[in-house]
């Protein structure tokens, strides 16, 4: 099956974009998708099928009509990336962040920064790997599986826009929580989406898009569609909920709580434990939960397997903004007798939980 994929990608003459990360892969598939449509119909992996079947199907589900292809990376060990990069040969490829999704399968962070870069072994050599900077380790490890080109992006805030520009500094992006605005070379971009991490990942779309050779106007709107828990807003009578539910790792939880304090009135979480994380489960989990108590949340409901029940219920035991419970359908009941009209509720959690089945009884 991936040899047929590949003899397919082998006659297409187009683009092929390539993207793995931590976190993150999904979004930033979906707005390169978005930005590259000034090149015609574009090809994209469907939700997220980046493994060796996701990969191989979006491949052979291309046709003569689509100007460029975008295809996900996931991976859950080593080799994995590498095969999937064996038979689609990307000419870009983008690794958005290494963080400790996988953490518990592959180790430790080094392996997982190795897994990352193999998405540049069958790279084309005149191609281009697009990374996060201020990761020295990244940089390293991909010297080890890339000699080619590798462009570095950066994103600040937009107090920070009268740092100097010197030829051959990395790409950076200024970015204005207030409009969800970022300043990127001469242009500025509105997007849809809250929160620095998404701007982040709008930064590694525009990188992209430059490779293929898009002009931009001064002024630039997009308008994303989210996808099912992730960036998804619903506003009832009561309460606005931020629905994060399809997966959960110690970088995308901390990210999605920063965005949620941004905005008004009281803050409530519904956390759903994190998965995959090894040994450094507890750490991980105690390091949200530190994060969440020095915070302004009113509430966090934490859920947890019965096992792991009586370790955190010890650890939270004099943290008075904090409920544990270890079944999901006990939820609603509880967040509805706290939160009141105008309260912002966060939804984010492993994707074992399901959160997506209780949104719906949060009043």
């Amino acid at each position: 099956f991936q040899k047929l994929a590949l003899l397919k990608r082998k006659k297409l003459n187009i683009p092929m974009v390539a993207i793995t990360g931590s976190v993150g892969k999904t979004t930033t598939k979906e707005m390169i998708g978005e930005v590259l449509k000034k090149l015609g119909r574009i090809k994209l992996s469907h939700a997220n099928f980046n493994n060796e079947i996701g990969v191989g199907l979006t491949i052979l589900a291309t046709d003569i009509k689509d100007k460029a292809l975008v295809l996900e990376m996931g991976m859950r060990g080593l080799g994995q990336i590498e095969n999937l990069s064996k038979y689609s040969e990307p000419d870009i490829a983008v690794i958005t962040n290494i963080g400790t999704a996988h953490i518990g399968l592959l180790g430790s962070k080094k392996n997982i920064t190795y897994a990352k870069c193999e998405i540049s072994k069958f790279l084309n050599p005149k191609g281009v790997v697009i990374i996060p900077s201020n990761d020295q380790f990244l940089e390293e490890t991909l010297k080890r599986y890339w000699k080619g080109r590798v462009k570095k992006v950066e994103l600040l805030n937009i107090k920070n826009q009268k740092k100097s520009f010197k030829k051959g500094d990395n790409l950076r992006g200024f970015f204005d929580p207030s409009n969800k605005t970022i300043l990127i070379e001469e242009n500025t971009f509105e997007i849809s989406f809250d929160g620095f991490h998404n701007a982040s990942n709008f930064l590694f779309a525009y990188a992209v898009a430059k490779e293929l050779g898009i002009d931009f106007a001064s002024f630039n709107k997009f308008d994303f569609a989210s996808l099912e828990g992730r960036n998804k807003i619903l506003k009832s009578v009561k309460t606005t909920i931020y629905d994060e539910s399809y997966n959960a790792s110690p970088e995308s939880v901390k990210a999605c709580i920063e965005n949620l304090l941004e905005k008004p009135r009281n803050h409530f979480f519904i956390f759903g434990s994190m998965q995959e994380l090894g040994k450094e489960s507890e750490k991980c989990h105690k390091e949200i939960f530190n994060l969440v108590n020095n915070s302004d949340i009113e509430k966090c409901v934490f859920i947890c397997d019965k096992k792991d029940e009586k370790f955190y219920s010890n650890y939270l035991k004099d943290k008075k903004k904090f409920l544990v419970l270890n079944k999901t359908k006990d939820v609603p009941k509880e967040i509805n007798k706290s939160t009141k009209k105008g309260d912002s509720i966060l939804v984010k959690g492993s994707r074992c939980w399901q959160l997506e089945k209780i949104i719906k009884l949060i009043n």
